[in-house]
């Protein structure tokens, strides 16, 4: 009895290990079919544009860049002073 279940056991193990060689054997043809049929992967976007002064201008460029601090500053001392930044920052 003993050495019947032991035979049994063997050929279990046999056909175990042979199921996993083969399984191993498959999945590694499956891999490496995979990169010679596959079509090339599409290529990357290209970056984006980084737009870092408003659109458009109202002033030349120098001209924004002078008065943009004075305007912050004098936001908070005059009205009139704002007043005339103003009419000239965005002439009518």
């Amino acid at each position: 009895m003993r050495r019947e279940s032991r035979k049994e056991n063997g050929r279990n193990k046999s056909l175990f290990l042979e199921n996993l060689l083969n399984e191993t054997l498959l999945s590694s043809k499956n891999r490496s079919n995979v990169g010679i049929n596959a079509p090339p992967p599409p290529p990357p976007p290209p970056p984006l544009p980084i737009l870092i002064l408003p659109l458009p201008l109202p002033l030349p460029l120098h001209l924004h860049l002078h008065l943009h601090l004075p305007l912050l500053i004098y936001f908070r001392l005059s009205n009139v002073v704002i007043y005339f930044v103003a009419l000239f920052y965005f002439p009518l």
